[in-house]
């Protein structure tokens, strides 16, 4: 690739061989060309890196980096310091998004200058093939107006939209200048990144559309153990809570976390 990206789409990596083509297929064919597609292997024991190589060879759009089993918020953040688009999309390895995608989200946030964009994604069951409806994935009943930010949604900014880093597109400017990281966690890794997000942004604006396909029915993202996932789930909330204190909004937000 010979000149900047518009969006640079991050792909953590840890044993999804059986789904890569998919997830990289979709990438790969966005109607938004002008993307780059930064993978990072988080030391893979199946032929996941081998497949992301395939893919690198034949498209110079296509990053691979690799990583000592840190986990996917590590691998995020490596990914976010190796990307040079404008925007950052974020996907994980299992799931996949229409065509339109980056288009449609990128199209909405150049519009009204927004930070982030929100778009309605369902659930995909691995298992029998079927499309399920998530409304609660991006709730725009709780939306009064748009664009918006959390001076218009107070408590509810928490449950608009699922608080995860994809069927989002964000302002790399944005997210660098709040210095927006992934904590280095096994579990709830991203909740601290999405939160501070759409509380820290000026403007957010939504694609009503389902573009996002969440995969579900299948077992290679299951953590290894629930006592490990309960205390960084609490850990992320405990960072989140102390940076809203510093920013003078918990006060208002705080039955978010009740």
């Amino acid at each position: 690739m010979d000149h900047k990206p518009i969006v640079s789409v991050i792909v953590p990596v840890r044993n999804a061989e059986a789904f890569l083509d998919q997830c990289i297929n979709g990438l790969v064919n966005q109607s938004l060309q002008s993307i780059e597609i930064v993978c990072v292997d988080d030391e893979s024991t199946d032929a996941s890196k081998e497949i992301l190589l395939k893919y690198a060879r034949r498209d110079d759009r296509i990053k691979v980096y690799s990583q000592s089993k840190a986990g996917a918020g590590a691998a995020r953040n490596l990914g976010m310091s190796r990307a040079s688009g404008e925007y950052f999309a974020f996907i994980d390895a299992d799931d996949f998004v229409e065509a339109d995608y980056l288009e449609e989200m990128l199209g909405q946030c150049r519009l009204h200058d927004a930070d982030i964009c929100l778009c309605a994604a369902d659930i995909y069951n691995n298992s029998s093939g079927a499309f399920e409806k998530a409304p609660w994935m991006l709730d725009e009943k709780l939306i009064k107006s748009k664009p918006f930010n959390v001076a218009d949604a107070g408590g509810d900014i928490f449950f608009i939209a699922k608080l995860a880093p994809w069927a989002k597109l964000f302002s790399a400017k944005f997210v660098h200048a709040h210095q927006l990281k992934f904590q280095p966690l096994q579990s709830s890794n991203d909740l601290y990144f999405v939160l501070m997000s759409m509380c820290l942004a000026e403007k957010i604006t939504v694609c009503s559309q389902t573009l996002m396909h969440y995969r579900s029915g299948h077992s290679t993202n299951i953590q290894s153990n629930l006592q490990t996932c309960e205390d960084d789930f609490c850990k992320a909330l405990v960072e989140s809570r102390k940076s809203l204190q510093k920013i003078g909004l918990y006060d208002k937000l705080g039955r978010g976390f009740s």
